[in-house]
């Protein structure tokens, strides 16, 4: 699925790619991308595209999305956290991760159970980490979010329930200083 919005800046819009394992992480990031998008909306055009993992499944599709990731200039993974990431997600970010070498890319990781309070998504944080580094990408995660939150765009930011805590989804400085340098260098 692909949406573009547009603003009066001509050339070409920053692209991000939601992967995401749940509705409710799913969710989650289409929260921060409609934060992202509407702080920098002024400046910027941005095309955003979405692949839940378990399409990824499919041969043909995890293709398509392996071309939208080699073509992203911010690619966001959504997870639940409290499972490993899947073959097929594996198998997908293992056909692109080297072709980002050289571009000005961030992979941020999200994760409804943030923190370090649950073992797997440290774990997940630490692979997709070495992933970013091994395509020379920046790498963001929520767990950042808690050294210098800062809510943007809503006044009551809103809450995903888990069974075990209820994270705010935040974005912090840093992330939107990393995502309006990634546009410029675009530009």
């Amino acid at each position: 699925m692909s949406r573009t919005e547009s603003n009066s800046e001509p050339g070409r819009p920053f692209k991000i790619l939601i992967t995401y394992e749940c509705f409710a992480s799913g969710l989650q990031a289409v929260q921060i991308y409609h934060r992202l998008s509407r702080n920098l909306e002024e400046e910027f055009a941005f095309a955003v595209d979405f692949w839940r993992f378990e399409v990824l499944g499919i041969p043909s599709l995890r293709e398509a999305a392996a071309a939208q990731a080699t073509e992203a200039d911010l690619i966001m993974i959504a997870i639940d956290g409290r499972y490993a990431l899947p073959a097929d997600f594996q198998l997908w970010i293992e056909s692109w991760i080297d072709s980002k070498v050289g571009q000005d890319t961030a992979l941020v990781l999200l994760s409804k159970l943030a923190g370090d309070a649950m073992a797997r998504p440290a774990s997940i944080r630490q692979h997709l980490r070495q992933m970013a580094s091994r395509g020379s990408m920046s790498f963001i995660s929520d767990s950042q979010t808690a050294l210098a939150p800062r809510t943007i765009g809503l006044a009551h930011p809103p809450r995903i329930r888990t069974q075990r805590e209820t994270p705010r989804v935040e974005v912090c400085e840093k992330e939107l200083r990393v995502c309006r340098n990634l546009i410029q260098a675009r530009i």
